[in-house]
């Protein structure tokens, strides 16, 4: 992309518009790996005065895992949010066109003692990685997953060879019986906050997969309620769902971000 000129290593990204709550950036095609951090913290930092401070960015790259950057927010107390689009890889719900990105969506929050929670997940049933990792490593992807090429669901383990594209990803859920729908309006969430909120156009009205659009928000937890308060409430609620009793065949019961933390320690 950098050889291409697609992306730029050393972009002119700006703020295009303003507000003491929100700002619009313009990336200059700079990845979001970079860039998303730097909105981030002009989120925080516009939630310190105000409140809350939102940020959208288009005319971007790829911004990596998006929870890193809902991460930084909680890291100041507040509560971390994310959103991504681009891309067309997703089927909507009852489409044979894939339309949609994977479009994930991140929410971090604080704690006093328990691992940080931090969700960060992908609106359709699977990340594109996981499925190129299935091909690479010849292993079979799971029922509702992907569809075949008129945007019917395979609902039985499906083999991809490794030298062909990835097949259509399927909204979270798979399909309607199960709740593809659902997974389908989150995605188009997404669409409506980074894309649409940046000033930029989806990917579906493109007609090819040109840059991403990302929303980075940050909370001040403190000018809602007491942030001792709330980070207490976070601990109990969470130990509560740790200390459940896990259903059979199954050893502990985990909350977002805990299988993460528990890996790195």
């Amino acid at each position: 992309y950098y050889k291409d000129q697609i992306i730029k290593p050393r972009a002119n990204w700006k703020i295009v518009k303003e507000s003491p709550s929100t700002a619009t950036v313009d990336a200059d095609t700079g990845l979001a790996i970079i860039l998303g951090p730097k909105a981030m913290k002009i989120a925080i930092q516009k939630a310190k005065k105000v409140g809350v401070g939102i940020v959208t960015m288009r005319n971007a790259g790829h911004s990596g895992a998006i929870g890193h950057h809902a991460l930084i927010a909680a890291k100041e107390d507040m509560l971390g949010m994310c959103m991504t689009t681009g891309g067309l890889r997703v089927v909507p719900t009852f489409s044979a066109e894939p339309l949609l990105g994977t479009n994930p969506i991140a929410v971090a929050a604080p704690t006093n003692n328990k691992p940080t929670f931090l969700f960060d997940a992908a609106t359709c049933s699977v990340a594109g990685n996981k499925v190129r990792l299935a091909q690479r490593s010849g292993k079979k992807l799971m029922p509702g997953w992907v569809s075949d090429e008129n945007g019917v669901p395979i609902m039985e383990e499906y083999k991809v060879e490794d030298h062909i594209d990835i097949p259509p990803l399927l909204p979270l859920g798979g399909t309607r019986e199960i709740g593809s729908h659902k997974g389908y309006g989150l995605s188009l969430v997404n669409e409506i906050m980074c894309s649409l909120m940046s000033g930029g156009i989806p990917s579906m009205l493109e007609g090819h997969e040109a840059t991403n659009k990302h929303l980075f928000a940050a909370y001040d937890i403190s000018a809602f309620t007491d942030l001792n308060e709330f980070k207490k409430n976070m601990d109990d609620m969470l130990s509560k769902l740790v200390d459940s009793k896990p259903a059979p065949g199954f050893n502990e019961v985990l909350y977002p971000g805990l299988p993460e933390f528990k890996d790195e320690n």
